[in-house]
């Protein structure tokens, strides 16, 4: 289903269309000339960049989509194209780089990307077409083909140059008058059967290495070699003869049947694809049928006939010699024998009939298109039995089920070929009225075509496709008179309206089906198109048809989930009509049944919608429909009840919504049917005992939990007015039970509504609260939390949800108790149960009101346990597990923050978790950063109040770093100033590079702005914060990181001469983080700090002492070597570049302690 964030790609280019057609025209002739003013001599230049070729190449391309875009800039571009070809062409460049193309290859790498995407028949009507440019085109050819080193342009440049030759080979003279005849019988492997003119020579050498070529260039010169021989001086001297013949040889000869030469006898039925389509050469006919028979015949045999492109140029070749055969046989006796002697009509039919169901999309739409013009052709009587061929075909695979179609056996390849063809065949109107009953059966079943592979997915889709271009078709060909002689009984099984339904209003009705519901946007947008078509071309035959094509809009039904529920609506709000067969379209394979959650989802609501609209007699019927299905459907039909279950709860919802709006009109009888309904929850089999992987993945458990939270709202709500007594609660236990079980994320968000309203119920009946009740829930939780595996995650968000509804808010033995198993749970060694728990506790801090009373021991409580997920750094092979837990704790600190605001409490636990966020709103993780930054500025602003944090980007900024860092201003608390500090230590000691610049920069400006004894107790402070991080086992990377980047800034260096700070106090613990460590990282971040302290005179001397035992002893070459490079920067002595440190410290004992004696007592 495609995203609600989807753009449409089509505006989107008509949208940017100028502004890329302006920057192609204006690029076009800077790129080619020296000099762009018209009024002076341009001349071309000698190279283009390969880089100013790409970016116009890049200009071009979008236009794919919408090439007809292009058109009205073709006639300014394409001049200037040609022209300045022919210029470098004249120059005859031949120099090449690495850098820069030369002039003509770069022009046809322009021109070909224009041929791409508008097609090669219009751009070549735009090239230049004199005669004299015949040899400059012809030898550029040449030279192109013989060059010793081809590149990857040179393939483009052949195509260009091959189509130029063929278009200037339309010139009306002989081309005798260009050249004089050749010498040779002979050209390569072609025996002549005259002699011809040179030039022609020529063309045939070039034509002939080209058809053999594996790249469009084969197209180009098959189309080349086509236009010589049907020229009427090459027809008189049979040069269509010999090709046809080498060709036919090539096709037939024992060699052929090998893959080595596959692109040659491509190339050759490429060749005799072009001449059969001539009259003027029907005595080569009878040769190419025979020969394209065999083939067809020895398709098994060979690895020819399977290739695509070869089937597909067989069709073509067939389809020529039918149609020229039909057209000519009255003038043509060669054509005229070749009807009358072999059933040439018969054998083409059957072959394109036969093709409609390749395996290939290619051969499939060109048999269809070939069959729809040898149909054409044919005499009146002969076409209709060629369609009746394919509407017989149609009914063999229509298996008929118990009142609907089964596509379950059909092959959807055949289908769609079958479809094609019919389409095509009513847009060239030969299909009889008579006939229009049976083709719009066919068409309406194709539009409604759907079958689901082994996986699960839908197939189809192409039949759908071609089945929107059958109808549009009929409803462009064909009279409404023609169209309203069609029984209106023939379209009644498929749709839920009457059989006295006009039949263009069934048509239309399917249209607005397809457009609003089909899964795929191209069939949606096709179907707005063919309704369009025939509520035009049929006026005042469908209601509020003009309404209808403007509701359902090209664009409007572009995106799935809009269709579905906003263009649907807005049709059933403008004509009530169409409101029964499009809810019976949502029940079906385009709604519930569809195979994704989101497509369900949309299903479902717009049902809903539906339903409120109709009034609560529809829901009512709509509600006992999704009873019966739901009991008569099967244990394998997860989806569809899936979606039925998440149905029934919105209609459910919707209905309670109306309830608490007017209390005066609810309906006795849906309060009753639904409480009888909800007793027989089990028999509904939702969920079942044992949920497998495929429920789970179709969210049937959470869409069960939504239904019996709705049912339980609704009893409760009809209680209060006396209207049922529900007997049947006991059913429900089971099914919660199963539910608070599982641990999957779209469960455990309907947990928290489903235990508080099961809960309401149970107490407003005086019923044992079973399953919800808090001592059960709290045994359980405590049971399940001390175990390795995930289980029961549910009772633990329960068990938080319920938590301040056994009692009058957080207060009581209850909620102590339950609040103290759900923070023990925050100690669990299941990472999954740490995040559970800290979610939970969340949850007990929702719905608050001002009139409840809250526990201060209980609120104490909850913040610790907030305060441990908050610092929960956890690292696994999975990376920092712990940011998510941290994740979590940030909502449940958002909660907690709003609960104490409203209840004015303060506590030393609020201040912990203030200091939390300071921290974590440094985080160098973007997604935990953004949430704290935002909770953070919602507790005390610190950002400028048009600074909106709302996306990572906003959190990674210069500006945000330093409105941040205000927390390490003078005047902040030593708490705030630490926190901050450990969050600088984590966004500015390890992480993303553009992450570092930033927070490094303001950091800099920040500590800069400080004054001598704020610096000294901001150094002070790190210096405990390392030694704490030792004491704690803590990574201390990051920070020594931090420290070294301190050092470089030389921020600390105001300190050099202060005695006030310790400055061997932070060299010691510098020197106790990487004690005995084997982190290469760790290693070499402190031989860094080691480097930016050498600069502190005071120390100098220990800090080298240090860096000289550690190159002395330390066993990696790693690391030595960033000790040698470290001590050079420092020391400035070469000696320490020319030492190999790979070789072993015993090795260079001797050489270092040299060194170290002269540098210390030096120092």
């Amino acid at each position: 289903m495609e995203s609600s964030s989807e753009v449409n790609d089509d505006l989107k280019l008509v949208k940017a269309s100028v502004g890329l057609l302006a920057d192609l025209e204006a690029a076009v002739p800077s790129l080619l000339f020296n000099n762009t003013d018209i009024e002076k001599t341009q001349s071309v230049q000698q190279d283009i960049s390969s880089q100013d070729v790409d970016r116009i190449v890049n200009l071009i391309e979008p236009f794919q989509g919408e090439p007809q875009l292009l058109d009205t800039r073709l006639k300014g571009i394409l001049p200037s194209l040609t022209s300045a070809f022919l210029e470098s062409l004249s120059r005859d460049a031949k120099s090449r780089s690495n850098d820069h193309d030369v002039t003509g290859t770069a022009i046809c790498r322009i021109l070909y990307t224009l041929c791409k995407v508008r097609g090669h028949k219009v751009i070549v009507g735009f090239f230049n077409n004199e005669p004299q440019n015949l040899e400059l085109i012809l030898s550029a050819t040449e030279r192109t083909l013989g060059a010793e080193v081809e590149t990857n342009d040179d393939w483009q440049t052949s195509y260009i140059l091959l189509l130029w030759v063929s278009h200037l080979l339309l010139v009306p003279f002989d081309l005798t008058t260009f050249s004089a005849e050749g010498g040779e019988d002979v050209v390569g492997d072609l025996k002549l059967r005259h002699r011809l003119p040179l030039v022609a020579i020529r063309i045939l050498r070039v034509g002939s290495k080209c058809l053999q070529s594996s790249t469009k260039t084969q197209d180009a010169a098959a189309s080349m070699l086509v236009r010589l021989v049907t020229r009427p001086d090459m027809q008189k001297l049979q040069l269509a003869d010999a090709l046809a013949e080498r060709a036919l040889s090539d096709l037939s000869s024992e060699e052929a049947q090998t893959a080595s030469i596959l692109y040659q006898q491509i190339g050759s039925l490429r060749l005799l694809a072009g001449i059969v389509a001539s009259a003027d050469l029907d005595h080569i006919f009878p040769g190419v049928y025979r020969s394209c028979i065999k083939l067809i015949e020895r398709s098994r045999e060979t690895p020819l006939t399977p290739n695509a492109v070869v089937k597909r140029i067989l069709i073509k070749i067939m389809r020529n010699l039918g149609v020229v055969a039909l057209r000519s046989t009255t003038t043509s006796e060669v054509l005229l024998g070749l009807l009358q002697t072999t059933n040439v009509l018969e054998d083409i039919v059957d072959y394109f009939l036969q093709s409609l169901g390749d395996r290939d999309t290619p051969v499939r739409y060109a048999s269809a298109k070939s069959l729809s013009q040898l149909i054409s052709e044919l005499d009146h009587d002969m076409g209709l039995e060629v369609i009746q061929a394919i509407l017989d075909t149609f009914k063999e695979d229509i298996p008929k089920g118990a009142g609907s179609l089964d596509f379950s056996t059909v092959n959807a390849l055949k289908w769609h070929g079958l479809t094609l063809a019919l389409g095509h065949v009513l847009f060239r109107r030969s299909a009889s009225p008579q006939q229009l009953p049976d083709i719009l059966t066919a068409l309406v079943s194709a539009i409604n075509f759907e079958q689901r592979s082994a996986t699960g997915g839908t197939v189809g889709s192409n039949v759908r496709d071609a089945a929107n271009f059958g109808i549009w078709s009929v409803a462009r060909r064909y009279m409404t008179a023609e169209l309203l002689l069609v029984p209106s009984e023939i379209l009644a099984a498929t749709l839920s309206s009457s059989s006295t339904t006009p039949i263009i209003q069934a048509l239309a009705t399917h249209l607005i089906l397809s457009a609003c519901l089909d899964p795929v946007g191209n069939i949606r947008r096709g179907s707005s198109a063919a309704l369009q078509e025939l509520v035009g071309r049929h006026p005042d035959q469908v209601p509020s048809g003009i309404p209808m094509v403007q509701i359902v809009d090209y664009l409007a039904v572009g995106l799935r989930r809009r269709a579905m529920f906003d263009v649907a609506n807005k049709v059933i709000a403008e004509q009530a009509a169409y409101l029964d067969p499009l809810i019976d379209a949502l029940f079906g394979w385009r709604g519930l049944s569809s195979p994704d959650v989101a497509s369900r989802d949309a299903a479902a609501a717009s049902i809903t919608r539906m339903a409120a609209f109709a009034g609560q007699d529809k829901q009512q019927q709509l509600c006992e429909r999704i009873h019966r299905e739901l009991v008569g459907s099967g244990s394998s039909e997860i989806e569809y009840r899936h979606g039925l279950v998440l149905t029934f709860a919105y209609i459910l919802e919707s209905v309670l919504a109306l309830w608490k709006e007017d209390k005066a009109n609810r309906p006795e009888s849906l309060a009753r049917w639904v409480t009888g309904a909800a007793g027989d929850i089990d028999s509904i089999k939702i969920p079942q005992q044992e949920l497998n992987g495929r429920a789970i993945r179709a969210e049937l458990p959470a869409s069960a939990g939504r239904l019996i939270t709705a049912i339980s709202c609704m009893v409760t709500e009809a209680m209060e007015d006396s209207i049922s007594d529900f007997e049947s609660l006991a059913q429900f236990d089971p099914a919660v039970e199963r539910l608070m079980a599982r641990h999957e994320s779209s469960v455990l968000a309907v947990i928290p509504q489903l235990a508080i309203k099961l809960l309401t119920l149970k107490r407003k009946m005086k019923k044992p609260l079973g399953c919800v009740g808090a001592k059960m829930l709290i045994k359980k939780v405590n049971t399940d939390s001390s175990k390795a595996l995930m289980s029961g995650a549910g009772r633990a968000i329960a068990l938080g949800a319920l938590t301040p509804y056994y009692s009058n808010g957080l207060s009581g033995d209850n909620a102590a108790l339950a609040i103290k198993t759900l923070a023990g749970a925050t100690d669990a060694m299941n990472m999954d149960w740490r995040i559970v728990s800290m979610s939970a506790l969340g949850h007990s801090l929702g719905d608050m009101q001002q009139d409840i009373v809250v526990d201060e021991p209980i609120l104490g409580i909850i913040s610790d346990a907030i305060h441990k997920g908050l610092n929960d750094y956890t690292i696994d092979e999975r990376g920092d597990v712990g940011s998510l837990v941290r994740h979590e704790a940030l909502m449940s600190t958002e909660r907690l923050f709003t609960l104490a605001e409203s209840k004015g409490l303060q506590s030393d636990s609020l201040q912990l978790l203030h200091g939390d966020l300071v921290r974590l709103s440094l985080e160098k993780l973007d997604k935990v950063r953004l949430q704290a930054g935002k909770l953070r500025n919602h507790v005390i602003p610190f950002v400028p109040s048009d600074y909106e944090l709302f996306d990572i980007t906003s959190v990674s900024s210069n500006q945000y770093f330093s409105a941040a860092l205000q927390s390490l201003s003078s005047t902040r608390p030593e708490w705030e100033l630490n926190e901050a500090l450990r969050g600088c230590i984590s966004c500015a000691g390890i992480g993303a590079e553009h992450l570092l610049i930033e927070s490094r920069n303001a950091i800099s400006q920040t500590f800069e702005q400080c004054d001598e004894s704020h610096l000294r107790y901001l150094m002070t402070l790190l210096s405990g914060i390392l030694q704490k991080m030792l004491d704690d086992g803590s990574n201390t990377t990051p920070a020594l990181e931090f420290l070294a980047f301190l050092l470089d800034a030389k921020l600390p260096h105001r300190l050099a001469q202060d005695p006030a700070f310790k400055w061997r106090n932070l060299l010691s613990t510098v020197q106790k983080s990487h004690h005995k460590s084997t982190d290469i990282q760790r290693l070499r971040a402190a031989i860094h700090v080691y480097a930016g302290l050498a600069d502190i005179a005071r120390i100098r001397g220990e800090v080298l002492k240090k860096m000289f035992s550690m190159i002395r002893t330390n066993p990696y070459p790693r690391i030595r070597w960033a000790l040698a490079e470290a001590l050079f920067k420092v020391t400035n002595e070469k000696a320490f570049k020319e030492v190999d440190w790979n070789q072993p410290t015993t090795e260079n004992a001797a050489t270092v302690g040299q060194m170290q004696n002269e540098y210390i007592r030096n120092e």
